[in-house]
């Protein structure tokens, strides 16, 4: 027997070459291999984030069903709701602290110069509300028109914006009552 050689680069370039129509063929199928190559990566992508979200759900309800977590989650809310009550508070003190301030200060000179208007009335008391800047006096006169004329003066003033006169009562025909209610001016802003 003999040793029979085999020359693999001749039967190599012995061989048809390929065709063009098999180059064709190829490059046909190499578009939907590669597209479906691709889609299998992303259905493996997709896998692996769904698993991950699955188990990432899983440990966020195991925390929040923590009796520590709720218990924390309630105090947030009942201090948020502390916050909130807070914040209310200050604005409508601020809100008070604005519509006070938009009233002139009621003063000595303003006070001795509604008396001193007063030159046949006897004020016997007054009193000040500084949240709606209204100035109540009560007095008595001799005459039933010597608190009308009163009125008046405190009108001709200029430092109120109302000047309520709610009328006299006699005691024993000799002295009358009454009382007024005077609104300040709101101050210049």
């Amino acid at each position: 027997m003999r040793n029979k050689r085999i020359d693999f680069y001749r039967v190599y370039n012995a061989k048809p070459a390929r065709t063009e129509s098999a180059k064709k063929r190829l490059l046909l199928l190499l578009p939907p291999a590669a597209l479906l190559l691709t889609l299998l990566i992303m259905l493996g992508v997709m896998t692996v984030r769904y698993v991950r979200l699955g188990a990432q759900i899983e440990a966020e309800q195991s925390y929040l069903s923590d009796a520590e977590v709720t218990a924390q989650y309630a105090r947030y809310q009942s201090l948020s709701e502390e916050l909130s009550e807070a914040v209310a508070r200050r604005d409508a003190l601020a809100q008070a602290k604005s519509a006070a301030d938009s009233y002139p200060a009621v003063d000595a000179a303003l006070i001795t110069e509604a008396l001193g208007a007063a030159q046949t009335v006897s004020v016997d008391a007054y009193s000040y509300d500084d949240a709606g800047g209204v100035l109540a006096l009560s007095g008595s006169c001799t005459s039933a028109s010597d608190a009308a004329q009163y009125a008046k003066a405190l009108d001709a003033l200029g430092k109120f914006s109302y000047v309520g006169y709610y009328g006299y009562a006699s005691q024993s025909g000799r002295s009358y009552t009454f009382t007024m209610q005077c609104i300040l001016q709101e101050a210049a802003q």
